[in-house]
């Protein structure tokens, strides 16, 4: 009997570009209200080629995949959503999505309102 041991090693699929084409959003990220504790989910969809990358970003800054206030969920190619599970008072301001590829980039901004949100003001007579 002869035993014959076969490996084989996974690659990376990688999707095969013959010409390139800038990023587009497709579905737009559209402004959000919600209250305290609640939950508010943010969602677009882009296209391109190659197929683009999504990013998130808070008042410009960019959201990290390991910040556990939010949530960043990739769906079918090019759609994604930023999911905030426990709404809070910081949660309130501008997001924007940025869709890039090796063509160009896109963005898209909206806000979200933070019901029960305290907004101080000061008048100096």
């Amino acid at each position: 009997m002869r035993i014959i041991e076969c490996l084989f090693s996974a690659l990376p699929v990688q999707e095969e570009v013959t010409e390139l084409e800038a990023p587009k959003f497709v579905v737009e990220i559209q402004t959000l209200e919600a209250s305290i504790h609640d939950k508010a989910k943010f969602t677009c969809k882009a296209t391109g080629k190659p197929t683009p990358e999504i990013l998130w970003y808070k008042n410009d800054k960019e959201i990290s995949r390991t910040d556990n206030r939010f949530t960043i969920q990739f769906e079918e190619k090019g759609e994604s959503s930023l999911l905030i599970v426990d709404v809070l008072p910081e949660h309130d301001g501008t997001y924007t999505a940025e869709a890039k590829n090796p063509a160009g980039t896109a963005r898209c901004k909206a806000e979200l309102f933070v019901e029960g949100t305290i907004i101080f003001t000061c008048s100096v007579t």
